[in-house]
């Protein structure tokens, strides 16, 4: 990339789980000893500010400006100093932020009990080479599970720079056939609607797009907190890529990974139908927030409605995740049926609803998740950033005869 500046090698210290802690680079946790590494467009270093957008170029979390040192960032519990003219790989926007002290022990509680559950571990087959009924009774228990070490790292790296590649070909705002070096965006020669005309769904920092809105079947009821967003923040950032298959051949590879077409084979049938891939990016400091919502909508009043009628998703986490920039789900919500999540809402009396635990994950875990399940996500406030690679899968039998709309198809 044009203009790039070099940035040294992270000191590789592995910060607390349950702490406040970033690693040197300000992104990652580590988990059970397993160290996260830096992404790859800070491998290669950060390209120049867009001349015309300012600080914020489309895209790229990126330094605001080249800091002179000396100079230290704060990180919780560690500081980076430096005398280089190169930007510290510490956090690099040292933005206050008022902390929730309800919020964050509401996420310090819900970290503790997902640990603490029986849907987690590698992928386990019995003698007959079929998904261990252990890990099927727990994922029909609970509505997800939570995979560990399916993606090797060599994999990781070949997604992870299609990944960067998608980001730094993203429309500069909604409908932009341009990115921000002025090259034609990814995906703008596309037909479709709305956002779907590139694949790209932007959204403002921190603010909750779907909430409380008739967007998506009006699944998501009820508006999550929307913290204020830095000053400098950019007017759009992405939260979604739909579609990535078209841009990603490491992420089609991915969508038929054995592995996953094992665990899907054992929780759909042989029958089953792959639809709806997506990139999920929730950016540090401004990353967007996703209503409380269930997936599904065609079959609620089925008679033939079943705690697995409308299919899970698949969500391989690139760098890993926690309570701060994580999918919450509540265990269990799969298999009542329809829920009124506004009353959930009006009961709890904010958008932290009880019982809710969030997917805690190390890069390379992927975790199925029941589409019926009342899940969703809170503005990211945190250093931390997640990239989740979604795929789901339905019964077929699921989709025989069934006309929808929204955000599957132009019906």
């Amino acid at each position: 990339m044009d203009g790039d500046t070099n940035v040294g090698e992270a000191d590789g210290k592995l910060a607390e789980l349950s702490g406040d802690v970033p690693f040197s680079n300000g992104f990652f946790y580590g988990l059970e000893g397993r160290q996260f590494t830096k992404p790859l467009w800070m491998e290669r270093g950060l390209p120049h500010l867009h001349p015309i957008l300012g600080k914020w170029a489309g895209g790229i979390f990126r330094f605001p400006r080249v800091l002179m040192y000396p100079n230290t960032f704060e990180m919780g519990k560690t500081s980076c100093q430096s005398t280089s003219t190169r930007p510290c790989l510490s956090y690099h926007r040292p933005i206050s932020v008022v902390k929730d002290t309800e919020m964050a022990r509401y996420k310090d509680e819900g970290t503790a009990r997902p640990l603490a559950m029986d849907n987690r571990g590698p992928v386990r087959f019995d003698s007959g080479g079929k998904l261990n009924p252990a890990i099927l009774d727990s994922y029909w228990k609970h509505g997800f599970y939570v995979f560990e070490n399916v993606v090797s790292a060599e994999e990781l790296k070949d997604i992870e720079r299609d990944v960067a590649e998608i980001i730094e070909r993203a429309p500069i705002f909604p409908n932009s056939k341009l990115g921000k070096h002025g090259r034609p965006a990814f995906g703008h020669d596309c037909e479709g609607r709305g956002y779907r005309l590139s694949g790209y769904r932007l959204t403002r920092p921190l603010e909750d797009a779907l909430g409380g809105t008739d967007r998506n079947q009006a699944r998501h009821q009820v508006k999550m907190a929307e913290p204020s967003a830095p000053k400098d923040a950019p007017e759009w950032f992405i939260q979604v890529v739909l579609g990535p298959l078209q841009y990603s051949e490491a992420c089609l590879r991915l969508y038929a990974h054995p592995l996953l077409m094992k665990i899907a084979e054992a929780i759909n049938g042989p029958d089953f139908v792959p639809f709806n891939e997506g990139v999920w990016v929730k950016a540090p400091l401004i990353g967007t927030s996703v209503a409380w919502h269930q997936d599904g909508w065609t079959h609620w009043d089925s008679p033939e409605l079943d705690a697995g009628t409308h299919g899970f998703n698949s969500m391989m986490q690139l760098y890993g995740c926690d309570a701060a920039n994580g999918l919450w789900v509540v265990p269990g919500s799969h298999d009542i049926g329809k829920v009124e999540i506004s009353i959930m809402q009006d009961d709890a009396g904010s958008d932290r609803l009880p019982g809710a635990v969030p997917l805690i994950c190390g890069p390379g875990d992927l975790v199925i998740t029941n589409r019926q399940t009342v899940h969703g996500s809170f503005a990211n406030i945190s250093k931390n950033i997640r990239v989740t690679i979604n795929a789901g899968f339905h019964l077929r039998k699921s989709l025989l005869n069934v006309t929808s709309g929204g955000v599957h198809n132009p019906v």
